[in-house]
């Protein structure tokens, strides 16, 4: 008798025996009334295209390889992250290589192997990971920053963020090239006007755009320096003789340099200067402007 498919997806099979042992007996790992099988994952094999670099919100390197595209099960593998860049050189992957390649949980695409490697191993140079950490890039000026500038953008409007719903990497990117940011808080200067003057943002849009940046101006700062993604007892970025106003116009946009110990909520003394808490910063609520007034 030919037995009949399935009418649902499976990853394995469990045997269990018709009289299993009372619970009493169950120990970790030693049981004889059950067994359980995983399917081997399908896998393809897919030529490297590309080696990129991708820096992420806190500064962290991901190496991604771009790949000839390969159907597993029905989905089609254009990429796969090959994690860190210390990972990427212990693989020892480049473009050429053949990828042996399969879904982990079904879903997201893996390496399982590096079945050739070309002969001429031409690599590109990874980001210098010293320039990237939590406190760097919160201004796009310098070349090297952009990526991760715009990266802390996108994390602003996650769900558990600031909820900034519809705002993606893409208009971030439109905001930051045609209103030239100076710094992370300068999207909250701009009118209902300004987006709407933002080339591919429809009157519609910039409204609804305009509404959240509203909201997201009456979070608590407590909020906002999570979302900022400043890890604790970090020191703040340099905000050394400079005090952030309510329209950032003081502002001198150098906040990439590490400088004092931030004083977090309320005030604090420290051997590198003395910070105060007073109005917030650039409207936003619940207070937060620090003015340095002391330092040796």
């Amino acid at each position: 008798m030919v037995p009949l498919p399935l009418p649902f997806a499976t990853d394995g099979i469990i045997v269990r025996a018709e009289n299993a042992a009372p619970a009493v007996h169950w120990r970790p790992g030693e049981n004889g009334w059950l067994v359980a099988w995983k399917y081997p994952p399908e896998q393809q094999v897919a030529e490297v295209k590309k080696i990129n670099f991708t820096i992420g919100r806190t500064g962290k390197v991901t190496v991604v390889a771009t790949l000839h595209p390969v159907q597993i099960d029905d989905k089609w593998i254009k990429r796969v992250n090959l994690g860190s860049v210390s990972r990427w050189q212990k693989w020892d992957i480049a473009p050429g290589d053949q990828l042996v390649v399969s879904l982990a949980g079904q879903e997201i695409p893996r390496v399982d192997d590096v079945l050739w490697r070309v002969a001429e191993r031409i690599k590109p140079v990874p980001p210098n990971s010293a320039l990237f950490h939590a406190l760097s890039c919160f201004a796009p000026q310098e070349e090297h920053c952009q990526q991760q500038f715009l990266a802390r953008l996108s994390g602003l409007s996650q769900p558990q963020v600031l909820g900034l719903k519809g705002v993606g990497p893409g208009r971030w990117r439109a905001l930051t090239e045609y209103h030239q940011f100076e710094h992370i808080f300068s999207w909250l200067q701009l009118t209902e006007e300004a987006l709407a003057s933002t080339p591919g943002i429809s009157a519609s849009h910039a409204t609804a755009m305009w509404n959240l940046f509203s909201q997201a101006r009456q979070q608590p700062f407590a909020r906002w320096v999570r979302a900022l993604g400043f890890p604790p007892g970090a020191t703040f970025p340099d905000f050394c003789g400079y005090t952030l106003g309510t329209g950032c116009t003081t502002y001198s946009g150098r906040l990439a340099t590490p400088c004092r110990d931030w004083a977090g909520a309320g005030q604090r003394d420290s051997a590198r200067g003395k910070f105060t808490r007073s109005e917030p910063p650039c409207g936003l609520a619940g207070g937060g402007r620090y003015n340095r007034v002391h330092t040796e």
